[in-house]
């Protein structure tokens, strides 16, 4: 029977996820990385990195279905990365990523007493990925800003942000 867990993954986990997030992020993005580029991010307390997956008591390695990373700022939180596989898109992972990580985060800022200095998550997509903004949008998510070009000529960045309430 497979169970669907979302889990905060450890320092230990960063040469297996490595791998796994690589293969995802190159298959869903189009600027390609390598597994350096998550071993980065991984290493650094100032990331917060979670997955989504299927866990099978009679398999060893859970079925990664997707990932969420968030980064620290002195004054906010970024959704920095999200990504889910190719082969789960469009069956609501993506949407339990966020609301899923925004929760533990959320949690997590109130074991730490910050309620003041991180009251928001930030969040920045190319304004041509539609189902990512209206995704977005019904999680909380509102348009604040632009960055013109910034994907390229004509292709500008959406800022957006989720207010925090803990």
């Amino acid at each position: 029977m497979r169970k669907l867990i979302l889990k905060k993954i450890n320092i230990s986990d960063v040469d297996k996820m490595s791998e796994i997030f690589t293969f995802i992020h190159n298959d869903c993005f189009y600027n390609r990385v390598n597994e350096d580029y998550f071993s980065d991010i991984i290493s650094n307390s100032r990331y917060e990195v979670y997955i989504l997956s299927f866990i099978d008591r009679l398999l060893e390695n859970p079925e990664i279905i997707g990932y969420i990373i968030f980064y620290d700022t002195s004054d906010e939180i970024d959704l920095f990365e999200i990504a889910v596989s190719r082969k789960y898109q469009g069956q609501g992972y993506g949407k339990r990523l966020i609301e899923g990580g925004i929760e533990i985060l959320k949690e997590n800022l109130k074991q730490l007493r910050d309620k003041e200095s991180k009251n928001r998550i930030l969040l920045e997509v190319d304004e041509t990925n539609i189902k990512a903004m209206g995704l977005y949008e019904k999680i909380g998510f509102k348009k604040i800003a632009t960055r013109k070009n910034y994907y390229g000529r004509n292709r500008n960045g959406i800022i957006m942000e989720k207010k925090l309430i803990l």
